[in-house]
Order: C-alpha cells, then sequence, then structure tokens
C-alpha cells in the first residue's frame, strides 16, 4: 500500500487522479492531516523561580485533543476518480498510527512551508519515527490545485534530503525551539506579572506575538479590530523601520492569517484588552500590566529578528535565540520585582 500524506482535504482530492496516473497498480491511500497542532509542549514541572530565565530542548507530547478524538482523514484514490468526490473516513489516533506503519511506501506532500515540512516530521516522530532519517519520495509546491501542474510536480518529484526540504525542515525546528523556551519563560515571569496585576492564582500564558500586540494597541489608541488584525499582517507590519516588509522569507508579521483573531481574542478574554463597538482598546489592567514591563520587552521587529534566526544553522540560531530569551525575560524578571 502507497500513503500520501497532506495537509488538506481539498489537497487529497487534487492529487489523486495524478497519483493514480503515476502508481496505477498500487492501493493508493492519502491521509489528511493538519499537522502543526499534532502536539503540545511538555514544560517542566517544579522549578524554583530562581531557576528562571532559562532554556532547554524542547518536549512535547500528543495534543491530547487531537489525541482523543478523530481528526485525521484518509480517501482511497481509486474513489475520488471514480465518483468525482472524496468520501473520507475519519480516523483515531490509533487508526492513524495502525495506517502508517503498514504502508509500504510513504510520499510527503506538505504545504512548501516551513510549517507544513515541520508538520510531517512531526508525524513521523509520533507514528513511526525509524521514516525521519530516511530519503522519502516528496511532492513539492502543491498550490495553486491545477491539475496538469500537479501532474508535472508528479513527474519531477524531490525527496526529503534535498537541501530545500532541509532547510524549510531547519527553519520549523528553529521556530519550535524559540516557541517552546518562549512559553517555559513567560508562564513564570509574566504569568506572575499577569496574577500579580489581577489578584488571581490561575495559570496565565501571554504569548510572544499578544504582548507586541499589546504595545501596539496602546500605541495606536481606540481602533477598528479589524484595522489592528491588518496591520499585524507582514505586509503591513512594519516594526522599528530596520528591516524591509519584503525580507520575510517564513513569516507573515505578527501572527498568521490563522491565528491573528486569536491573538487578539486572548488579549479580550485576558482582560488586558476591550472591545467597544468593534474597536479594541487596553483596559486599565492592561495599563497597570503595561506599566510594569521593562521597556526592553517591547519588540515590535521580532517577527523580522525570529524570521533570519529561520534562516540560519540551528546551533547558530539557538545561541542567539537563548542570549535573546535570557536577556529579555531576565531584565522583566529584575523589574517587576516578583
Amino acid at each position: 500500500m502507497r500513503l500520501i500524506i497532506v495537509e488538506k482535504p481539498a489537497v487529497a482530492r487534487a492529487l489523486a487522479k495524478a497519483a493514480k496516473a503515476t502508481w496505477p497498480d498500487d492501493e493508493l491511500i492519502i491521509l489528511s492531516a493538519v499537522t502543526i497542532t499534532m502536539v503540545s509542549f511538555i514544560l517542566p514541572r517544579g522549578l524554583a523561580y530562581s531557576s528562571y530565565p532559562m532554556t532547554t530542548e524542547p518536549q512535547c507530547k500528543p495534543d491530547p485533543e487531537r489525541w482523543h478524538e478523530p481528526h485525521f482523514e484518509f480517501c482511497w484514490a481509486n474513489e475520488v476518480i471514480d465518483t468525482g468526490l472524496a468520501p473520507t473516513i475519519r480516523l483515531t489516533i490509533e487508526a492513524t498510527s495502525d495506517l502508517i506503519n503498514r504502508a509500504d511506501h510513504i510520499v510527503c506532500a506538505p504545504d512548501w512551508d516551513y510549517s507544513g515540512v515541520w508538520g510531517i516530521e512531526q508525524v513521523f516522530k509520533l507514528f513511526r519515527p525509524n521514516l525521519i532519517d530516511q530519503d522519502l519520495p516528496v511532492i513539492s509546491n502543491i498550490w495553486p490545485l491545477d491539475g496538469e501542474a500537479i501532474a508535472q510536480r508528479f513527474s519531477n518529484m524531490k525527496t526529503t534530503k534535498l537541501f530545500e526540504y532541509q532547510t524549510l525542515k531547519n527553519a520549523g525546528r528553529i521556530k519550535f525551539y524559540f516557541d517552546y523556551n518562549y512559553a517555559l519563560n513567560s508562564l513564570p515571569v509574566l504569568g506572575n506579572l499577569y496574577r500579580d496585576v489581577f489578584e488571581t492564582d490561575q495559570p496565565v500564558f501571554i504569548s510572544k506575538y499578544a504582548l507586541q500586540t499589546l504595545f501596539y494597541v496602546n500605541e495606536q489608541g481606540e481602533k477598528s479590530i479589524n484595522r489592528i488584525e491588518c496591520d499585524m499582517a507582514g505586509h503591513h507590519w512594519m516594526g522599528t523601520g530596520k528591516y524591509q516588509v519584503d525580507s520575510y522569507r517564513h513569516l507573515d508579521g505578527i501572527g498568521s492569517p490563522a491565528s491573528r483573531l486569536c491573538i487578539t481574542r486572548q488579549l479580550i478574554s485576558l482582560g488586558l484588552c476591550k472591545l467597544t463597538e468593534a474597536k479594541i482598546s487596553v483596559t486599565e489592567k492592561g495599563l497597570e500590566f503595561i506599566a510594569r514591563l521593562h521597556e526592553d520587552t517591547r519588540d515590535s521587529d521580532l517577527p523580522f529578528r525570529l524570521d533570519l534566526w529561520m534562516e540560519m544553522p540551528f546551533e547558530e540560531a539557538k545561541s542567539k535565540i537563548d542570549t535573546y530569551l535570557k536577556t529579555f525575560f531576565g531584565k522583566q524578571k529584575r523589574y517587576q520585582k516578583i
């Protein structure tokens, strides 16, 4: 059986005809797995507050929501061709694992960006780790989903050992390293500040982009939430002006098209911002929170900085990230004195 792993059901439908033409005698199954939310972080517990800031190698586990619910889908390529539709079967994690481990041949067809390639690596790590270092065929640049173009990509497949694939994989690994270690320090440091301001004992995570968005909303004053979210996009987000907006290789300003809505909603749900007649502004508690942030926690160039690190060899990027995070949270921890 030949298994093709994609991210979106629409891709599964689009690839079916070309897949069958390429391997007419194979049993072909196309697995759809939205890989970016496959895992969640395992953060150290029970550490003394004096241990922070710190950085360490990321530890992760299958995301509990995805692990216990049937989120994966697969379809048979023959059925797509015969019916023109893509009747899919939703799979549990156990069934997904069985499918991947039964496959005689695996073809990767991720979205051709760092998150798509890194997501494929997470699938292998969870379900079939011995595939991580194997040289597997890759259908690259699958978008746009045009029939003739797809057929050409099947006849010119790349492999996971290709430099371009490895570059995207490295970028994903660096982004994952940064996000993990930011969360590791944000929960105790910024979380402590939030709990003190809001007089709560609940654990709170303030993401890297939520923090920068909070600064931005405060600077802009009361403004349409749609305008704020538009300003966060890569072609609009100017940062300090030190970097050119067309310099992005992997990122897209503050957050992504899928996450920007979540970022502003998180600020509102935490009580740091409020929404009045579709306009977002900082609350009184939010202003108190900002007043107790070290001035160097305002880093509007963070997306550009992170994008540059994602282009570096991993060990070089790791060193720069370690220095950045230890300085960032070290200054904040000393400044807030909690």
